[in-house]
């Protein structure tokens, strides 16, 4: 047996996730050894239309690929799509440290295209995905009704829906920016730092680079960020 080639072999079959029940919902993929933030954990070819919307819940219980449309969704997501126009396949992105045993969970919510105020609350999510996707989700972010985290989470739409317009429309981008910050601050304390939370933070603060501190490079550093 020649070892020199089979041995990546075997490393990748050990290192790739599991399917595996879940305390979610039916079967979930689940890691079989640690991952680092923005580290790819799978990579399979795929639609690039593809979304969850026609995974194992809403599809005739077939998934079109063995880990992407398995996967379960979570408002405190792990992982993120991303899309590899090159060789027309989806790859599945660490956003946070993912222990091994870990499930791999996106955020189903990461779909929508014009992401609103209300998506941090937890009420729309709950509606969005029963209505989009016929179940009720019991995350630990639509599961958790601690005061601090509704606190947190009140603060995001009082910052994101008042404090950055009102700091725009009076022109003072510089608040406007420490205000996008703390926005994104409070994401990460609450967990919710997922790309459809994220992504219209980065959009305010590209445009505020762009045409309030009028540094382009800076522009073009979050505009990047939106993928």
């Amino acid at each position: 047996m020649n070892l020199v080639h089979t041995t990546p072999i075997i490393a990748e079959l050990f290192d790739a996730p599991v399917l595996k029940d879940s305390a979610l919902h039916g079967k979930g993929v689940f890691a079989c050894r640690n991952y680092e933030i923005n580290e790819e954990i799978v990579c399979e070819r795929t639609e690039k239309s593809h979304s969850c919307s026609v995974d194992k819940r809403v599809g005739a219980g077939i998934a079109p690929t063995k880990y992407i449309g398995r996967l379960n969704h979570s408002c405190k997501s792990n992982c993120m799509y991303v899309w590899k126009e090159a060789s027309s396949s989806k790859a599945i992105v660490a956003i946070r440290p993912i222990v091994s045993g870990e499930e791999i969970k996106v955020d189903y919510c990461e779909g929508i295209t014009e992401p609103s105020i209300e998506a941090y609350e937890k009420a729309w999510r709950l509606n969005y995905l029963n209505t989009k996707f016929s179940f009720t989700c019991t995350c630990e972010f639509c599961s958790d009704d601690s005061a601090e985290d509704k606190i947190r989470r009140a603060q995001i739409i009082d910052i994101i829906s008042k404090k950055i317009p009102e700091c725009i429309a009076a022109q003072n981008p510089i608040l406007a920016l420490e205000y996008c910050e703390k926005t994104i601050e409070l994401l990460k304390l609450c967990e919710l730092d997922v790309p459809s939370n994220l992504k219209p933070v980065y959009s305010d603060m590209s445009q505020i680079y762009k045409h309030g501190v009028k540094d382009q490079a800076k522009a073009a550093e979050y505009a990047a960020l939106l993928g």
